[in-house]
Formats: C-alpha cells, structure tokens, sequence
C-alpha cells in the first residue's frame, strides 16, 4: 500500500469482511469465546490494580461483551467509565458511570452516561475489528480511539479486545494510528511488538 487512498480502501474491505464474518459466528461458539476472554481479562485487571476502568458498550452484532466484568470491578473498590462522543472530529471523553446510572442514546446510537462526571481511565478496553501483530487496531474508520488516546495525560493502558480472526499481518498503520499495550482474544493475550 503507498497512499492513503489505497490504504483507505483496503481497510474498508478488510472491515466489512471481518464483521461479515464475526456476525456467522454461531450463538454458542461466541459464549464460548467470551467466556475464554474474560477469563483472560479478569486477572489481568485484578494484577494491573486500575482505579478507572474505561469499557465500551457492546453496541455492535458480535462483539465481546465486557459488562460481565463491571460489577467485580466495581465490587472491588474501582471506577467505570463508558466513552462520550459529542462532536465529529473530537476526542471522546470517558464519564463515570454504574449499573442502574441513566444512559441517552449517542453518536452511532450507542448508550452513554446521561450524568457527564469525566474521568481519565488507567486501563481502557477497546473493542477491535481487526488488529495487527504491533497492536494497530482497524475499528469503524472514525479514528475515535486514536484521538482520544492520542490527547488522555497519563495516557491509559489501551487493551484491545477481539477474536483470533482478527488478527492480521498489518492495517498500513498511519501516524494518528495509536496502538493497543496488549491484545487480548479467545486464545489468550498478547503484548504487541512496538
């Protein structure tokens, strides 16, 4: 790939192809999945002692689910806090919130904290379409990660979270591309090569 058009397009065929794909995935082979993810997860956040959690709401057909993980996370003395995209171009916020806690429609018409008490995670949980073995990750294509992690002081310990099909050579990463600490899938996890 040489320009950013070609790389453009690329991602976007390689996107819709991986949702394709993770939308076949039968029920019971996604809890399964899932399950292993999260047995993944829980110790590495119970080792990694994060006061802020920033998860994402599962919004989309297929995606790993982190609300299992909330209420330990919760139970154990920490904080959650879910991503609020307000305007095009911006980087997201991340504001507390807790089980029972209002939540308003938002961009994409994805749930968000109707309270907008900001927070700046120690460890995010970010949803992948596709990632690449430096952590690079291929989302939507709005680059609402990026931007956000770009700007957060300190900056989180960015874990992304998908499946080993996911998993591809290299997304052409381009200098807003902000890569993952460490991948975790069904099969375990993964510190990227930076």
């Amino acid at each position: 790939m040489k320009t950013w058009d070609e790389v453009r397009t690329w991602r976007a065929v390689i996107r819709k192809k991986l949702i394709e794909r993770r939308a076949r995935i039968s029920a019971e082979q996604h809890r399964r999945d899932c399950r292993r993810i999260e047995a993944t997860l829980t110790p590495i956040l119970r080792k990694f002692q994060a006061k802020t959690m920033g998860f994402y709401w599962p919004a989309l057909e297929g995606e790993f689910d982190p609300l299992p993980l909330v209420r330990p996370f919760l139970e154990s003395g920490g904080t959650v806090a879910l991503p609020v995209f307000e305007s095009p171009g911006a980087p997201m916020q991340f504001c507390r919130w807790a089980p029972g806690c209002p939540l308003v429609p938002g961009a994409f018409k994805i749930p968000m904290p109707k309270e907008r008490e900001v927070v700046t995670p120690d460890v995010i949980l970010v949803p992948v379409i596709g990632i690449d073995q430096h952590g690079y990750r291929l989302g939507l294509g709005a680059g609402l990660y990026d931007r956000t992690l770009a700007v957060l002081d300190p900056r989180p310990y960015a874990i992304g979270i998908g499946f080993e099909f996911q998993r591809l050579e290299t997304i052409y990463p381009q200098p807003v591309d902000m890569p993952m600490d460490l991948v975790v899938t069904e099969t375990g996890q993964y510190v990227p090569e930076h």
